[in-house]
């Protein structure tokens, strides 16, 4: 059992080194990331106003990738230190975070509301962004947005979509 504080789980993610998890909690407005590490009776809130999705922690383990709280992707040290956390350069408020590279150099986004899905690798240190794969979705009709996953070495991408269907109906005769 893992007596988290706070409010609901939005995120979870597992240290490499098996010791240590980082949670994202919160009620949508005021969330935060927290850490435990093995052994500790409890979690320490490390970064307030923060996010995770994808698979966050890179691979040395040095650190989180999430959004702030203007959206755009940042580089929160697990360590704590939130004066060294490292945003990174020139990415939006609509790039979802997918994982990181096995390198640890580069981290890959994609924007969910955007057809056709753009699967692009940012270097996280300059910002330099390149397109790894576009994918058209073969009948856009009422697609809202599409989840995304990614293999490690960025070869195999499993994408879901989400449809919206709506019925205009005429009725006349009514009184």
């Amino acid at each position: 059992k893992l007596n988290l504080p706070g409010d609901a789980v939005r995120g979870v993610a597992l240290h490499p080194d098996g010791q240590t998890i980082i949670a994202e909690l919160g009620n949508g407005s005021g969330n935060a990331l927290w850490r435990r590490d093995a052994g500790a009776s409890g979690f320490a809130m490390f970064q307030e106003g923060a996010s995770i999705t994808g698979k966050p922690i890179s691979p040395d383990g040095n650190f989180v990738l999430g959004s702030g709280a203007d959206g755009k992707l940042v580089q929160f040290p697990i360590k704590g230190g939130v004066a060294t956390a490292k945003p990174i350069a020139d990415t939006s408020a609509a790039d979802r975070f997918l994982r990181w590279d096995a390198s640890g150099k580069f981290i890959y986004v994609y924007n969910p509301y955007r057809i056709p899905v753009k699967i692009e690798k940012i270097d996280a240190a300059t910002g330099k962004r390149e397109t790894l794969r576009e994918i058209a979705i073969t009948d856009p009709s009422g697609v809202s947005h599409v989840e995304a996953v990614l293999t490690p070495d960025g070869n195999t991408i499993v994408l879901g979509v989400q449809r919206e269907f709506n019925n205009l109906q005429i009725v006349k005769g009514l009184r």
